[in-house]
């Protein structure tokens, strides 16, 4: 998984953890759709790696 996708996970996925911490439902829906987007991304590129095409990131919100 490329660095920067890594460090997107990573970051998302400390984002729904503070916002399980919280009450606000908003902020929660927001960041774990967020999170889905990553994680799409993350199987796209992990799906490219294994069939050779490392292409550009793609997809809803690709290179954001």
């Amino acid at each position: 998984m490329p660095g920067d996708l890594r460090m997107r996970v990573e970051e998302t996925v400390a984002e729904v953890e503070r916002c399980l911490e919280d009450t606000n439902v908003d902020a929660l829906r927001t960041s774990t759709e967020r999170l889905a987007q990553v994680s799409r991304r993350m199987r796209t590129a992990a799906y490219a790696r294994r069939s050779g095409e490392a292409g550009p990131d793609t997809g809803p919100g690709g290179g954001a």
